[in-house]
């Protein structure tokens, strides 16, 4: 059921993840086992949970053995007794006294009743065919047990089947059947079979390829949190993390009253990143601390903004799957902002990547039709250096040539 509503979500206008969990959690599913459910597979339950259920073939598996002494023997006891409730653990039967006594054998006539209603309740989930069967245990006996309770009352009228050293493997209930083959005559009409019907093949799937903004320019180099060229030795992954560490700082920090953010940044990365976690911290706080960067973390601002879209690349039907790292919209324009860690920003538009260009561009297309009634620009936030780089429109247009939004 579950991967049916993941299906059904990923038809819808607008797919991703977090949309699907958004619907999850205001969607008010009960999922119930229909009673009437078939199939080629094998249900594996217990007695208890097979109530109201039927099937055309039915295993009791365990009807050699009964409920251990040592679960049921050692019970707690809350019978409601003058003046009030009563509690007593007995863990074996020498424990108890006469005055207990009766309260053990009543708890073990019920116990002893429940076992024998699952059993009515085994029995008459086959339609068709019930095998009884099972393991003996170690003492090899089957008093007491399901099994012994059917075979006596079913003996008398079963036909014992034996094998080729005369041993009996099965009894077979009742003796006397009726041979569904038999009811055919030679003179039945049977009903014509339909003629086989000729399906044309099914048209190959159509597959829409997914761009992502970041990767649509070419190799970008990866993006890494690096103060120094002796942080350049660092592996891949602690660079990936350190970078995932300080994007979730600056798209939570804003939210949170500005003497508690120290403590909060710091509690944040601790744990994740133990020997960076103070570096880090202090370096969100500080650009977040700046006043010409104020506007990209207030109240106008909108931060790890997601979308998907269908667009053109050189005629070709594609979709765009990004996030935004901080979006600020105004009643007269939208500024587009990406994070970069690199280790040698940029100071100009000279030194940026194209891939970065590509990136932004894209980002620029995306907030375009989102507001279209508002002037888009674009910037890169170097957090190395803490500083905000805008970049002209010119040279995003010339970087997305041949991207169009449908």
């Amino acid at each position: 059921e579950f991967l049916e509503l993941a299906l059904a979500h990923e038809q819808s206008a607008q797919p991703s993840l977090q949309g699907f969990l958004g619907a999850m959690r205001t969607r008010d599913v009960m999922i119930k086992r229909e009673l009437n459910e078939r199939g080629g597979g094998v249900r594996v339950m217990t007695v208890h949970g097979a109530k109201g259920l039927e099937a055309p073939i039915v295993i009791l598996a365990d009807a050699a053995s009964k409920p251990d002494g040592r679960q049921t023997s050692r019970p707690v006891y809350l019978p409601l007794t003058d003046p009030g409730p009563l509690l007593l653990h007995a863990s074996s039967k020498a424990d108890h006294v006469p005055e207990t006594m009766a309260l053990r054998d009543a708890e073990a006539a019920r116990q002893q009743a429940e076992y024998w209603r699952k059993l009515y309740v085994a029995m008459t989930r086959a339609e068709d065919e019930l095998y009884v069967t099972g393991m003996l245990t170690k003492q090899a006996k089957l008093d007491g047990t399901w099994y012994e309770a059917i075979e006596l009352a079913l003996r008398p009228m079963s036909t014992s089947l034996k094998n080729s050293a005369g041993e009996e493997t099965a009894l077979l209930y009742p003796a006397e059947r009726v041979n569904a083959k038999a009811a055919l005559s030679a003179d039945t009409v049977l009903p014509p079979r339909m003629p086989a019907v000729d399906l044309p093949p099914l048209p190959r799937p159509h597959l829409i390829r997914v761009i992502r903004p970041s990767l649509a320019g070419g190799d970008a180099a990866p993006e890494r949190v690096l103060d120094s060229a002796a942080d350049a030795v660092r592996d891949a992954e602690g660079a990936r993390q350190e970078g995932l560490a300080l994007h979730a700082l600056l798209q939570h920090l804003p939210r949170i009253a500005s003497a508690q953010r120290e403590a909060v940044a710091h509690k944040a990365v601790v744990a994740l990143l133990p020997d960076r976690h103070a570096a880090l911290a202090n370096k969100a706080l500080s650009i977040l601390g700046r006043p010409e960067l104020q506007t990209l973390f207030g109240p106008d601002s909108r931060a790890e903004v997601p979308f998907l879209t269908e667009a053109r690349r050189s005629g070709e039907l594609v979709r765009l799957a990004g996030r935004i790292d901080r979006l600020v919209v105004t009643a007269e324009r939208v500024l587009v902002v990406d994070f970069k860690s690199d280790a040698d920003p940029a100071r100009d538009l000279a030194g940026v990547r194209p891939a970065y260009l590509t990136q932004l561009g894209l980002y620029a297309l995306v907030a375009g039709q989102l507001f279209p009634q508002r002037q888009v620009e674009t910037a890169i936030l170097w957090t190395s250096l803490e500083s905000l780089l805008k970049l002209p429109g010119a040279a995003l247009t010339e970087a997305v040539r041949g991207f169009t939004i449908k």
